[in-house]
């Protein structure tokens, strides 16, 4: 949505540290169980927003505060790649 409403010239993100995110939320501390219901129910939000960006789109780029770029392409990659290494976290 950042990178959309950046319409090309480049969306700004804030840093984010997700080793520090996960010991200040106590991941380890989770339900699978909920867990597993959250990752479905966010990967359907994530589809249909995927679903937004058209052609050239896919390449407008975001940067991190830490000065990392990425496309819109590259961000959508990542995210499957974290869906699923989460949702094997949490397979019984």
């Amino acid at each position: 949505e950042l990178i959309l409403d950046a319409e090309g010239a480049g969306a700004s993100f804030a840093d984010w540290d997700q080793d520090a995110a996960a010991v200040e939320k106590e991941h380890w501390k989770a339900n699978t169980h909920v867990t597993a219901i959250l990752i479905k129910e966010r990967a359907a939000a994530a589809a249909e927003a995927w679903g937004e960006p058209t052609a050239e789109q896919w390449e407008w780029s975001g940067r991190r505060g830490d000065g990392v770029t990425f496309t819109a392409a590259a961000l959508g990659r990542y995210l499957v790649h974290d869906l699923l290494h989460h949702l094997h976290d949490v397979d019984a």
